[in-house]
């Protein structure tokens, strides 16, 4: 067993010093770190300062150049915009040809179109409205099919179809037999003679009639056939026919002369010099809708 009899700071003396220098160590290590760190912040500092000077003078010529190219855009805006509404206005003549040829592909060939027109009814609406000729009640059920198959399409309706087909009326105490008339005309008696007073009293027209322009041998509209109808169809669908507005247009350049520099590419839609104003609804000269007619 032994005893150590040595105060306890004899025997920490050691460590204690070795404890003092190493703090004397780190001390010396900070002050040269920071004495580095200042140096270097400086020398960046005097450089960066030398940089700014020296683009000082560029850049305030730069600016100076700057102002003058915005005054000369300024007086060159109405030019600007001008030239933007003419090029706009070149290129939307190709926008109705483009929108037919999209939808004649599925107009069926029975139907014989005699009109055609389209009219903007928003930026995304297009209405179609068509008239033709066809006979027969399945061709009538068809054309909807047909104009249904159009991509997009949103509505179709149609209306003027005659029933130029015989039928059958119900039977009567002359009729027995059931002989079909045309719809409006009265029932024939079975007895042949009742039958031909019955058909000499309601008459008619025998030969030619001149129906629909056809047989005139003159150039023209051509109609309806007899026992043909005429139909007209409205077909609703995604579209832009709208048309750039110069009224509007050289308005705003006559009452901002500020105004900013547009673009020059722009969509059917939306011309340079930013979106193109709704036409105004039904015929005229500016934003109507365009009517394409076959004789």
């Amino acid at each position: 067993m032994k005893l150590n009899l040595l105060p306890s700071h004899v025997s920490k003396g050691k460590s204690v010093q070795g404890a003092i220098i190493a703090a004397l160590v780190i001390f010396v290590a900070s002050l040269v770190a920071t004495g580095a760190m200042i140096a270097i912040s400086n020398s960046k500092l005097t450089k960066a300062t030398q940089l700014a000077s020296d683009w000082e003078t560029p850049a305030k010529n730069a600016v100076d150049t700057s102002a003058k190219a915005d005054v000369i855009i300024a007086k060159a805006t109405p030019l600007i915009i001008n030239s933007n509404l003419a090029m706009e206005m070149q290129k939307h003549n190709a926008v109705y040809p483009a929108f037919y040829n999209r939808i004649l592909p599925y107009i069926p060939s029975f139907y014989r179109i005699s009109s055609l027109s389209a009219t903007p009814m928003s930026a995304d609406s297009v209405t179609v409205s068509m008239a033709g000729v066809l006979k027969t009640h399945q061709q009538y059920a068809d054309l909807m099919l047909a104009l249904n198959r159009i991509p997009g399409v949103q509505t179709v309706t149609r209306s003027g179809y005659q029933v130029a087909y015989q039928i059958v009326p119900a039977l009567s105490e002359q009729d027995q037999k059931g002989i079909a008339v045309k719809p409006g005309e009265t029932a024939l008696p079975d007895n042949p003679l009742d039958r031909l007073e019955a058909l000499i009293a309601r008459g008619g027209t025998t030969g030619y009639v001149g129906s629909g322009g056809f047989g005139s041998g003159q150039p023209g509209f051509r109609g309806a056939m007899p026992d043909w109808s005429t139909v007209r169809v409205t077909v609703v669908l995604p579209g832009n026919l709208q048309t750039p507005n110069p009224r509007q247009t050289l308005m705003t350049v006559g009452s901002s002369a500020s105004a900013s520099v547009p673009s020059t590419t722009s969509s059917p839609s939306t011309s340079a010099f930013g979106p193109i104003p709704g036409p105004p609804t039904g015929s005229g000269s500016m934003g109507g809708g365009s009517t394409s007619t076959a004789n």
